[in-house]
């Protein structure tokens, strides 16, 4: 069975090319980052990555399986986010008012939906 937690390792690894990287991005040691790659390449019988002691890159397979892994990956913590944010509004809103349009006159229209520290005049 598919460990998720090896597989959002794996492709941090990927994409960063580097263990040390990987285990910053996600908090945790790099001797975890290491094994969790490992328990991977063990469970699937294939290595993934080349290793040496100043590069990280993917193999054949490696490549293969990550463009795999990467949609796949973003679709359970797609589905995952959606179910927690489902009774929050998302995205972005777009106004286009006159320059000297006062702010405050978009504040009381919006109250719920305008915050003056994330409104930037262009």
């Amino acid at each position: 069975m598919t460990n998720i937690i090896q597989l959002q390792t794996f492709v941090d690894v990927a994409r960063l090319n580097s263990f040390t990287e990987a285990a910053e991005h996600l908090s945790i040691p790099r001797s975890t980052v290491t094994a969790r790659v490992q328990a991977l390449e063990e469970r699937l019988g294939v290595q993934l990555l080349h290793r040496t002691t100043r590069r990280v890159s993917l193999t054949l397979e490696g490549e293969r399986f990550l463009q795999q892994c990467e949609p796949a990956l973003e679709s359970l913590l797609q589905a995952e986010s959606d179910l927690l944010e489902k009774d929050e509004l998302s995205g972005n809103i777009r106004l286009s008012v006159p320059t000297d349009y006062p702010a405050e006159t978009l504040e009381r229209a919006a109250p719920d939906l305008i915050q003056v520290s994330h409104f930037n005049f262009l």
